[in-house]
């Protein structure tokens, strides 16, 4: 069975993401959302959020479709040494790694018609027993789809 045009434009990102050096690395593991974060000391470590779909139909079977995705990195960094880089220049700079290698295609292999940069920013979150730093990047891509087909393209 083939992938619906949502599907191929996450595959495309998660393939993406595995290629993609963050600070010199190739991330141990890229994952789509799980209802248990699963980590396992592989760090980098990036999950992909969404997508969150939006629909506008244009016309008859015609539908601009706008995904929604979150980008969370989760690194392993301490700036509790002065000669340690602090968290914010160190959150900028993997943000900024994330954002050049999505860029590469923004097209996602022909199936959307652009790939923009929301936001981005760091975090913290709670895990078992340790509290998880992490580098968000937002993005909204654009695909034009069959309407009553959302296998086609529009």
């Amino acid at each position: 069975m083939a992938d619906c045009i949502d599907e191929l434009i996450t595959n495309d990102l998660e393939t993406t993401l595995e290629a993609t050096s963050i600070l010199g690395a190739v991330p141990g593991a890229v994952e789509r959302e799980r209802t248990y974060l699963l980590i396992n000391n592989r760090y980098p470590f990036v999950e992909i959020q969404g997508p969150f779909v939006e629909v506008d139909t244009q016309t008859y079977e015609v539908a601009m479709s706008m995904l929604g995705y979150l980008i969370l990195v989760y690194v392993k960094h301490s700036d509790e040494e002065v000669s340690e880089d602090e968290i914010t220049r160190y959150a900028r700079n993997v943000a900024a790694d994330v954002i050049k290698g999505l860029m590469v295609d923004p097209t996602r292999g022909n199936n959307a018609l652009i790939t923009k940069i929301t936001e981005r920013g760091y975090g913290f979150g709670e895990g078992d027993d340790t509290i998880d730093f992490f580098v968000y990047v937002g993005i909204e891509i654009t695909a034009r789809e069959d309407s009553t087909d959302p296998y086609s393209l529009g």
